[in-house]
């Protein structure tokens, strides 16, 4: 597997497999879910996380977060390029004048990022043949819970970028409006559906 961490784990030496061998707690992560699979490793996870991985084996691309740190997602309409980031303004800048211009996948209330819920495995396949229609199709989610025993990490937002504005006090309320909006699998069916 190849992934990327957000966040600390506490513990790990100690819950982890290997724990002597890696400097860094993500590290000894990817390490563990390589080796035994995420079922057996996230149990046993200590602390905040927002996992991204590929799995080479699987051909998958899954995420994973607990409530002490947000991630967010986009895809572009053709469903060939996947963005993802701890916070909604981040996948904003993609549509700014400073970013570069993408069509993106819309819901029906418009929304074209979407926060992924709290101790729950997203997965999609990946296929990159030229015979594809997609390049990514979401699996089922199922739950997926390591210690989430600390307070919910709340991201600051510093400004907010609106159509051809940036604005830090009017788009508050629509902030956190969409910071509650999550995606499980009813929600991303629908959306999929729209597009095939």
């Amino acid at each position: 597997v190849v992934g990327m961490h957000n966040g600390t784990l506490t513990g790990w030496r100690q819950s982890l497999d290997d724990a002597t061998f890696f400097d860094v707690d993500s590290e000894c992560l990817f390490h563990n879910i390589g080796v035994h699979g995420v079922n057996t490793v996230i149990p046993k996870v200590k602390g905040a996380y927002a996992l991204v991985w590929y799995d080479k084996e699987s051909d998958t691309l899954n995420f994973l977060k607990n409530s002490q740190r947000p991630l967010w997602t986009c895809m572009t309409e053709d469903k060939e390029v996947m963005f993802w980031a701890s916070e909604y303004w981040m996948l904003d800048m993609l549509r700014s004048d400073h970013g570069k211009r993408q069509k993106f996948c819309t819901d029906k209330d418009g929304d074209m990022f979407f926060g992924l819920p709290d101790d729950t495995l997203t997965r999609f396949r990946i296929d990159n043949s030229h015979s594809a229609k997609k390049v990514f199709t979401k699996l089922p989610s199922r739950p997926l819970e390591g210690d989430s025993s600390q307070p919910t990490y709340n991201a600051p937002f510093q400004g907010y970028r609106v159509g051809n504005q940036t604005t830090t006090t009017q788009v508050t309320n629509s902030i956190d409006q969409r910071s509650e909006k999550v995606w499980g699998d009813d929600e991303w069916n629908e959306w999929d559906n729209k597009f095939n």
